[in-house]
């Protein structure tokens, strides 16, 4: 009951951490879809930045409250072929490990949390079809022993939560095709398309290749937080390129570049009520956006893809449906995602047998070792050991 309840919390957290992030957007910054192919790069480059902020506010914070002997004491860390290795100090990271653990994880860091804003709902359908094939690898190679029954129902979750991730990808393929693909818009349809699908292999490499763990999930965050981080550093040096290019052009239909759009209306002077709607933006976000990486990355490692699958197809499918308008084929992914949560909850419950006790077996009250154990005889010294029944003589019938 235990498991049932920890993965319902964990959905139902998932998937209301990703439709809190879309309705902040939405009521705080506008809801324009399609207007730029790139918002969510460059809206996920300042959210990042407010999470440094609040990362380094957290580790100051205990330091304040540990003391810096507590904080910077050395931790085991653990081999993943299942034989303990004890580092003290400075982890043990080979090359590997540090192009896994610092680029790897930073990269899918950054791509993972551009598509969670929901800013770009093509990036999240393409994220779900990607965990689609990291739920059927975890089917087919399992990390943990389970049995026919829960291989049965989970196999039936996975299905639901592809299909309807499946569904909205159909109804939505004519526009993103007559978006990306005929306008021959190749930078905006990697980033929008290709990355979030790929992101999901790379996470196979984190989760398959990676030697040593970091302490926990956590720690193994803070690894990928700083490419992360350098990598939105890069996205807002570029766009202030441009913006400064653009100041400096006379063209108008430079001014109209939807690249740099964003950053008019958010520089502009004299604006303070679109500035202020920005820092309750920027506050608000890591809250929700933090979280739901974190349980992203803890159920990839743990081989709970399915959790993301159906959170992600749930967030989807009531997203177009506010956004756009309830469509046939956007109830029925509705219906699809709900019933896939359903099955995944029933899945996790455990059937105990309960023992029978029968004439045959040993009570639990009187052991049999109260009989085999001879009493000790008073006219004994108390220096001579206690002479015991050999194993060879017959049991005493009760």
């Amino acid at each position: 009951m235990g498991q049932q309840l920890m993965t319902f919390f964990r959905l139902l957290f998932m998937t209301g951490a990703l439709i809190g992030l879309v309705a902040v957007h939405d009521n705080l910054l506008g809801s324009r879809p399609g207007a730029t192919d790139l918002t969510a790069a460059y809206l996920c480059s300042l959210v990042y930045l407010s999470v440094l902020v609040y990362y380094i506010l957290g580790k100051l914070g205990m330091l304040a409250a540990m003391g810096p002997a507590r904080v910077a004491r050395p931790s085991p860390y653990h081999n993943m072929d299942g034989k303990t290795e004890i580092v003290m100090g400075t982890p043990k990271l080979t090359i590997e490990n540090v192009w896994i653990l610092v680029y790897g994880l930073g990269g899918i860091f950054f791509v993972v949390s551009y598509t969670f804003l929901g800013v770009e709902p093509v990036c999240l359908t393409c994220m779900g079809l990607g965990l689609g094939v990291l739920c059927a690898d975890e089917l087919v190679s399992p990390r943990r022993e389970m049995n026919k029954l829960y291989t049965v129902v989970r196999t039936g979750a996975f299905l639901c939560g592809t299909i309807s991730v499946c569904l909205i990808f159909v109804d939505t393929f004519k526009s993103m095709a007559a978006r990306f693909f005929t306008t021959s818009n190749w930078i905006a349809a990697a980033a929008c398309v290709g990355l979030p699908f790929i992101a999901q292999f790379l996470m196979l490499c984190v989760r398959d290749y990676r030697t040593y763990t970091v302490g926990g999930v956590l720690e193994m965050g803070e690894f990928g937080l700083p490419f992360a981080v350098i990598l939105s550093l890069c996205v807002l040096w570029t766009a202030e390129g441009q913006r400064q290019q653009a100041s400096a052009e006379p063209s108008y239909a430079v001014f109209l570049n939807e690249t740099v759009q964003w950053y008019h209306n958010l520089t502009h002077e004299g604006n303070d009520e679109n500035t202020t709607r920005w820092i309750i933006y920027l506050a608000l976000a890591p809250l929700l956006l933090v979280p739901s990486v974190v349980l992203y990355l803890a159920c990839i490692l743990e081989g709970f893809a399915i959790d993301p699958l159906l959170c992600v197809s749930l967030a989807l499918s009531l997203e177009y449906g506010t956004r756009v308008g309830p469509t046939v084929l956007n109830i029925y992914a509705t219906l699809c995602a709900l019933v896939g949560m359903l099955l995944r909850i029933l899945g996790e419950y455990e059937l105990k047998e309960r023992p029978i006790f029968t004439g045959q077996q040993e009570s639990t009250a009187l052991p049999s070792v109260v009989f085999r154990k001879k009493r000790p005889d008073p006219a004994e010294p108390e220096g001579e050991p206690l002479h015991q029944i050999d194993e060879g003589e017959p049991e005493i019938q009760a």
